[in-house]
This record gives structure tokens, sequence and C-alpha cells, in this order.
């Protein structure tokens, strides 16, 4: 993808990088053993009870790095990030190489809406800076059509929507989308992006795997 490309990509809705507040909904954080959790400044037992949009940060001597579901989402000792899903973080004690990486650490149903919640974080390489990142979504698609090279084309199924893409309004680490159908009537479907710059100027584009919600 060149920057021409990436400057075209202008028809997506912008959305705010950090989550919107729910006092409502709770989640369960995990830690491994000998780390410590901290959650809104309070040093908190694992696994952890924490409301959506709170600040979380773990902490472990010697970690080389931290994963959610086999990927990579930071680097070093420490993890901070605001919840939006169960997580269960796993501490990496050998060296890994450094990537720009993202993923989509939670899909949830709000309450009382029709609207779904996709909950991301992404980590950038040293050297690398953000361009735009974001969402591809859309309803009723294929995983292989969530693609940026696919926004603005409609699914192949028939009751496919076209394929849509949200940007985050700064570089933020932890970012959310909602989406939802007002009939509740099929599957949304969405993955995260994130597009960086080298020092070189070459552009990395880097997408998480696809997530999906059935309505019920």
């Amino acid at each position: 993808m060149t920057e021409p490309d990436i400057h075209a990509l202008t028809d997506g809705a912008t959305i705010y990088a950090q989550y919107t507040k729910d006092n409502v909904a709770k989640y369960t954080v995990t830690a491994p053993e000998g780390a410590t959790l901290t959650v809104d400044g309070v040093e908190t037992a694992s696994p952890a009870t924490v409301a959506y949009d709170a600040k979380v940060s773990v902490h472990k001597d010697g970690v080389a790095a931290w994963q959610v579901d086999g990927v990579t989402v930071a680097y070093g000792d420490t993890y901070t990030f605001f919840c939006g899903s169960d997580m269960n973080l796993v501490a990496v004690d050998t060296a890994v190489e450094q990537k720009t990486t993202v993923v989509i650490t939670g899909v949830n149903e709000i309450a009382g809406s029709v609207q779904v919640s996709f909950a991301a974080s992404r980590n950038v390489a040293p050297g690398e800076t953000v361009v735009k990142q974001g969402f591809i979504y859309g309803k009723n698609l294929a995983d292989s059509e969530l693609t940026l090279e696919n926004v603005g084309n409609k699914g192949a199924d028939a009751n496919a929507g076209t394929v849509k893409i949200a940007y985050t309004k700064n570089s933020a680490a932890d970012i959310s989308l909602r989406y939802g159908l007002s009939k509740k009537d099929g599957k949304v479907s969405a993955a995260a992006f994130v597009i960086t710059k080298t020092a070189d100027g070459t552009l990395n584009k880097t997408i998480s795997e696809v997530k999906s919600y059935t309505y019920h």
C-alpha cells in the first residue's frame, strides 16, 4: 500500500480512540503469578473485576513482553491499557522480535443497545510512527472480505453490506468500535488495523484477525 492509497481512504467515519464510559459493564482481568496488577492506581489481586474503561497496569520484573491471545501487545516489563473486555495477560520471559502488532481483545454486545463493542490494543515497533489506525468492519461479510483494499465494496453474500472503515482521532494504543444492526438479524465483523511509517519512509500495514458477533 502506497501513501496515495492511504490518503485515498477518506470515506471512513472517525472514532474516538479511548472507550466510552459504561458504568454497568465489568470484566475479569487475570495476571500471571508474581505480577503486580494495578487498577486505576490501586494495586489489586488477580483475577480482578474491572470496570469498563478502567486504567489497568500489569508489571513483572524481567518480563520481555506481554501477550493477549498469543499476540504481543507490549514490550518490556509493564503493560498499561484501558479495559474493554475480559483479559488473560501472559508474560513472555524470553527475548522477542519487536514488531508492530494489533489484536482485538474483546467483542461484547452492549446491554440495552443494538450495538456491539469491538475493543482492540496495538503496539508499534521502535522507529515506526502511526500514520492511520482504526477498524475495517461490516455486516454479514466473509473474513477474507475485510481488507483495506476492499473498503467500499459490497460483500458477496446476498445479505452482506459494504466494507466500511473507521479511524481513531489520535494514535492511542487502546481503541474501540461500536457498531450494530437495528434489527439484530445477522452477523457483524471487524478487524483492527494500524498503518505505520519507518524512519526511511516505508509504509507498513498490520491487520488483526477478524472477530465476529452473531445476534441471538
